[in-house]
């Protein structure tokens, strides 16, 4: 039963066969060289026939008519000067094997070729070039030849492939096309009818080339030109690669950082077939070069000036085929030190439009093509950015400084310029209030000594692009009435005097990006307009020694201790009456030093003196034959005219003049 059955299945397959193969293959008559018959293949009715040995259980095969022209590559070559890819292909017909001992291919025949650009398409690694003008297609060199082993004529051309760059990256693609391994599909007979008359390719019975040939899963398969795979640009394979590796920048709202006063540059360095990068060297940063860009040409700012740190952040992969495969890396730059201490001219630098120059040579594809030198602007996305997304790139905080410091010691005050700026200037709220006085490290919290005034506000401008611009503002601090009527609690000295400091707050001046002056201190140098004071102690009078003995102190924050009291600066009075240095005995004798705290250190501030006034009596015709009496008696006053120096601190010596009557 089961041999029966089996039998009736061979029976209904060949049947089908016999009548498949009877309705779709027909056979042309043709009169040519003995060619009685040549049998073609009504490609149409592929799908039909395979449908039918699914039917009855075939296995699937492929349909490959034998009696066709093809083309095939002769050879390749690329120029590298002018970065085009030149193949040379053949037309011919000619099929001679053996099938086996009853079966022989053995067809030949002259061809015809119309073979034209429009008739060529180009694959890239498997991906269909759909624009005309990249790459530009060229076909030249048309010659007909003899092929002397078939005795039938062959044609060949030049297809040149040049202008492969695209101008800007396809969507989706951190680099540039075209490059890759190229394949060449040429028009001829395929599955579809439009291409029945295609005519690119014929040989002497009407016969075409085929650009499309029958797969096993109901599918076309392109017949395309092409060479074993590789990844470089190598004489003799049609393998093309003149693009060299690009950057990609993208700018982020956080890259410029008003707190850490720095700025951050993300880019990645990309290459389809990217090989090397000499940015993940030690000193890489060295050659990258940062520009304010608002002058012409850019001004570079000074690479002692700023620091620069670059990290490569990650590899940069792109999957093909199910493989992740590397065509880059990504980096980080950081630039620090942008915010200069001081300003060296009219305000603090470094602020404005910027752009990061990155030199050329830095990154290799496996062809060796090398990248350009590129300049990224600060905002400007790379590429597809436009001008008008340019940054200010400003974490430079306004700045106040001074200037025409005048210490006058004729009447008693200072002053000096008290001048805000920044290049990006918006406005300031200085006012007394802001300013602090300092002296020898002690804030004067009094209002009644060193009192601040600010004069009206100056308004500073420069000329930028033709327009008058505000980049500060001016004043003029006067400090005055600096001696106190008494001595501050557990001072031996009168304040004030020392080395003295204003210190500005914070806040005072703000930019247009939101940056704010920060508290600055200054010094202004060694202000004393205070003078030696003499303070008496005590006065005693002995009777029997007929003297007067006077205790006195002289007393000064900075007293120059190596100039002291003589008795030549020392001038009694008696009832009104100058006495006569001649007369009255003076005797004048340092008793001890005088310390104080200064400047949290202990030291001399006054010398103790005792004088002893003697000699008293005189005859009356010493003094004047007028009178009518000896003298001298009555009041006694003394008047010590003290010429001192104070001691030299920082500014200079100042000869100070001294008068103190004591009773």
């Amino acid at each position: 039963m089961l041999k029966k059955r089996k039998k009736v299945k061979i029976i209904m397959t060949i049947i089908a066969l016999i009548l498949a193969l009877g309705l779709f293959i027909n056979c042309q008559k043709i009169d040519i060289n003995k060619e009685t018959y040549a049998p073609t293949m009504n490609l149409a009715t592929a799908e039909e026939i395979r449908l039918a040995a699914t039917t009855i259980g075939l296995e699937h095969g492929t349909i490959n008519p034998i009696y066709r022209p093809k083309w095939e590559k002769i050879s390749s070559s690329i120029d590298t000067t002018k970065k085009t890819l030149t193949v040379k292909v053949k037309g011919y017909a000619y099929e001679n094997q053996t099938l086996n001992a009853n079966a022989k291919i053995d067809y030949a025949s002259d061809v015809e070729s119309t073979l034209s650009s429009e008739n060529i398409t180009v694959f890239f690694d498997g991906v269909k070039v759909t624009s005309k003008t990249n790459p530009k297609i060229t076909v030249a060199n048309k010659t007909v030849t003899h092929n002397a082993v078939s005795n039938k004529d062959e044609v060949t051309y030049d297809i040149i492939l040049a202008n492969l760059e695209e101008t800007a990256r396809q969507a989706g693609k951190q680099y540039k096309e075209w490059s890759g391994n190229i394949a060449l599909k040429i028009v001829g007979r395929g599955e579809s009818e439009t291409t029945y008359n295609a005519n690119v390719l014929t040989d002497q019975y009407k016969n075409q080339n085929m650009m499309e040939l029958d797969g096993k899963d109901s599918s076309w398969i392109d017949v395309k030109i092409e060479d074993a795979k590789t990844d470089k640009n190598a004489s003799g394979t049609m393998f093309a690669d003149y693009i060299k590796p690009e950057f990609t920048y993208v700018y982020s709202n956080g890259n410029i950082n008003l707190t850490n006063k720095t700025l951050t540059v993300d880019f990645s360095v990309v290459d389809k077939y990217f090989s090397s990068t000499t940015l993940s060297a030690q000193n890489a940063a060295d050659a990258i070069k940062v520009s304010l860009t608002d002058t012409n040409p850019a001004s570079q700012i000074p690479d002692e000036k700023i620091t620069k740190e670059l990290t490569k952040v990650s590899d940069v992969t792109e999957n093909r085929d199910g493989v992740d495969v590397k065509i880059g890396e990504k980096y980080r730059l950081v630039i620090k030190g942008l915010q200069q201490q001081t300003a060296d001219g009219k305000y603090r630098d470094y602020s404005g439009p910027m752009s990061i120059s990155i030199p050329a040579g830095v990154a290799t594809d496996k062809s060796g093509n090398k990248s350009i030198a590129t300049t990224f602007s600060i905002g400007v996305n790379e590429p597809g950015g436009s001008s008008d997304d340019q940054k200010i790139v400003d974490v430079v905080d306004p700045l106040w400084k001074t200037e025409n410091i005048n210490i006058d010691h004729t009447n008693k005050v200072v002053t000096l310029d008290l001048v805000g700026t920044d290049k990006y200037y918006a406005s300031n709220s200085l006012t007394t209030n802001s300013i602090k006085v300092i002296i020898d490290d002690e804030e004067v919290t009094t209002t009644a000594n060193v009192k601040k005034s600010l004069s009206a506000a100056t308004p500073l401008e420069e000329t930028r692009n033709g327009t008058s611009v505000q980049y500060g503002v001016r004043y003029t601090l006067t400090l005055s009435d600096w001696e106190e009527a008494t001595k501050q609690t557990g001072k031996q000295f009168f304040e004030w005097s020392g080395t003295t400091k204003i210190q500005v707050a914070a806040g005072t001046i703000t930019d247009q990006y939101t940056n704010k002056s920060q508290k600055q201190e200054f010094t202004l140098g060694h202000v004393d307009f205070i003078k030696p004071k003499i303070e008496k102690v005590s006065f005693a009078k002995d009777s029997t020694a007929k003297t007067e003995t006077i205790i006195f102190n002289v007393i000064d924050k900075y007293l120059d201790v190596s100039d002291k009291v003589t008795t030549d600066e020392i001038s009694v009075y008696v009832d009104g009456e100058l006495v006569p240095s001649s007369q009255i005995t003076r005797t004048l004798t340092k008793i001890s030093d005088l310390t104080g705290t200064v400047n949290e250190t202990t030291k001399v501030i006054g010398h103790q003196y005792k004088l002893v006034l003697s000699n008293f009596e005189q005859k009356r015709t010493a003094i004047n034959y007028n009178r009518e009496y000896s003298d001298w008696s009555g009041n006694v006053k003394i008047k010590i005219e003290v010429k001192m120096k104070q001691q030299k601190l920082k500014q200079m010596i100042v000869m100070l003049k001294k008068i103190l009557w004591i009773l």
